[in-house]
């Protein structure tokens, strides 16, 4: 069955470029449990295959709509083979081969995700990576979960019944896309006539952002510079434990404490010439309810990031007044709003939209914080010890952060350029200072 991507999905195709990969990932490490072993590929292509079942996009290509009619259409691939998408390294380093395939793009011919195994002497690494257009970060944290147990089984699961693409013309992409486009248009403009309060604050919303983006441009410290192809993810990882406590002392939420850290980290970078980075921090709308195959269900919004030396309170409360009911907030709503005239907007437009919602005019920085499960998890008969995020950036961005918390810690993914930015390893050993040092009693300062 083909499904057409939403504005908000498809403008992730749109933003890639040669040097702005739009892929979600994570890094994981899994070892045996008493008397298990780690598993063989065959294994895992087996499990991969019988939980895909339930997440049928995973078997399904990015068509696009000809004429450039509309959004892209998700088509299932007549020549879906699940060798193509979980693979093993041999006799390689983990870490090299999860820098070279975050250093590379997904294979547009594909359905848009990959999974790379490496068994070395520290037990099983393993990289997942998927289009945004695909995912957005709670999704991805959901399709993770569906891939694995809470429990060490070591059975793959039954074999998937036989799975027959269904066939997908153009002219019927192109047909349903009109169809999409003036049922959209209609919606909107009932929609309006019958609630012209909401439709005055959601104006009101979009003209405070637009006026916002334009009067208070981002620091362009040296973070935001011209990027190539390559990365790198370095990792920190902090207790949760000292997330809280930090929370407690200083009356602040879980996610105030991580930026707090995070922003006595980035204090401690030289030469950044800046007072604050403007932060983009991805806000989650998803539905409870709803599974990960509704795709991006996210707003954004922007914190102005302290990275100048201050006393440990006063870093945490100017996070916190930014911070403090976030999603009604009138820039996150604006941003909501433009979101949702996208299907409004003409192709060639969207192109150039895409390609500005990424500019370092915009903002300095990413951090994205993706809850993760208290409880372990398993796969055929291994643990998952750690899970480290590696959140897109755009050309003009040096560096973005994402935290995935699992069991008693957050795990903290530093996805950069090792070439705009060599040093980002400094950024991770700072992030482990500096939990310490807000966790301790007020009065000191920061770095």
């Amino acid at each position: 069955m083909t499904e057409q991507l939403s504005a908000l999905d498809s403008s992730f195709l749109r933003a890639e470029s040669p040097c702005s990969h739009m892929h979600v990932a994570w890094r994981g490490r899994f070892a045996t449990v008493p008397g298990g072993r780690l598993p063989i590929l065959r294994e895992v292509r087996q499990l991969v295959s019988a939980r895909i079942q339930a997440l049928p996009k995973l078997r399904k290509l990015v068509m696009w709509t000809p004429w450039g009619l509309g959004e892209p259409f998700w088509v299932d691939d007549p020549d879906f083979r699940i060798e193509r998408h979980v693979v093993a390294r041999q006799d390689a380093i983990f870490d090299e081969v999860v820098a070279s395939e975050l250093s590379r793009p997904l294979d547009r011919d594909l359905p848009l995700w990959r999974i790379v195994l490496v068994e070395d002497e520290q037990g099983l690494g393993l990289l997942c990576k998927m289009h945004h257009a695909l995912v957005d970060g709670i999704s991805a944290v959901q399709l993770g979960v569906m891939l694995l147990d809470d429990h060490p089984s070591r059975s793959p699961g039954e074999a998937p019944a036989r799975w027959q693409a269904v066939p997908s013309s153009p002219l019927d992409r192109a047909r349903r896309s009109t169809v999409h486009n003036a049922a959209g248009s209609i919606r909107g403009l009932w929609d309006g006539g019958r609630h012209p309060r909401r439709t005055a604050v959601t104006a009101a919303a979009l003209l405070h952002t637009l006026t916002r983006v334009i009067a208070d441009p981002a620091s362009r410290s040296w973070l935001s510079q011209s990027i190539g192809p390559g990365r790198t993810l370095a990792r920190a990882t902090i207790p949760i434990a000292s997330i809280r406590a930090i929370k407690r002392q200083h009356e602040v939420s879980f996610n105030d404490a991580c930026l707090g850290i995070l922003s006595a980290a980035l204090a401690d970078l030289p030469d950044l010439q800046a007072q604050t980075l403007k932060t983009m921090i991805p806000i989650n709308l998803r539905d409870p309810n709803v599974g990960p195959e509704a795709g991006n269900q996210i707003a954004f919004a922007f914190v102005d990031l302290p990275v100048e030396p201050l006393p440990i309170p006063e870093r945490l409360h100017t996070i916190h007044a930014q911070t403090a009911n976030l999603k009604q907030q009138l820039f996150t709503r604006g941003t909501e709003a433009l979101i949702g005239l996208l299907p409004t907007i003409p192709p060639p437009l969207k192109d150039r939209i895409s390609e500005l919602a990424g500019h370092p005019r915009l903002f300095d920085l990413t951090v994205s914080n993706i809850p993760g499960p208290p409880d372990p998890l398993y796969m055929l008969g291994t643990e998952l010890q750690s899970a480290y995020p590696a959140v897109p950036i755009t050309d003009g961005h040096a560096l973005s952060i994402g935290l995935f918390s699992y069991r008693e810690h957050v795990h903290v993914g530093l996805y950069a350029d090792p070439d705009a930015f060599p040093d980002v390893q400094r950024l991770a050993d700072a992030i482990a200072h500096h939990v310490n040092a807000l966790a301790q009693p007020t009065g000191a300062t920061t770095p």
